[in-house]
């Protein structure tokens, strides 16, 4: 299984985490102990979020509870579009049942799959994932490619 690229991104607020959602609102406390994951393959992708080691295990419980439950919406076609211009979050909202979306525990966190057969999905998937970042490193103000600063 071929994987074509690997972004990553940390969220800086609890809030963030506890929704396994996008959007985060308190960026001046201090950096959040999860590792936010997106890896492009070339049927769909895979959503990691993961907790450093100083991350109480109650703490991952509810993780990992927030992710079951993201994932349920993701297969309902509920694909955050935090820009509310993203044509890659249509196509994936309108074509949902066509997207296999299953849900994993890990040992610090948990694990989403997309996955389809369809090529023009696969690239929204992508072109969402990669949308998700930016937007992600636009508002955390993280250094990472695509910064934009206000």
């Amino acid at each position: 299984m071929k994987l074509v690229s690997l972004l990553l991104f940390t969220l800086l607020c609890f809030g963030g985490m506890a929704s396994a959602g996008v959007a985060a609102s308190n960026t001046s406390g201090p950096p959040e102990p999860f590792l936010h994951m997106f890896r492009e393959r070339f049927d769909g992708g895979v959503q990691e979020v993961l907790a450093d080691s100083m991350v109480s295990h109650p703490k991952i419980v509810i993780l990992q509870r927030s992710l079951r439950k993201k994932a349920g919406e993701y297969a309902k076609g509920d694909y955050a579009d935090p820009d509310r211009r993203s044509s890659a979050a249509q196509k994936l909202r309108s074509q949902a049942s066509r997207i296999a979306i299953t849900y994993a525990d890990l040992p610090r966190g948990g694990s989403i799959t997309f996955r389809t057969q369809d090529p023009t999905l696969v690239r929204a998937l992508h072109e969402w994932m990669a949308e998700t970042v930016r937007y992600e490193q636009r508002v955390h103000h993280d250094g990472g490619p695509g910064q934009q600063t206000e």
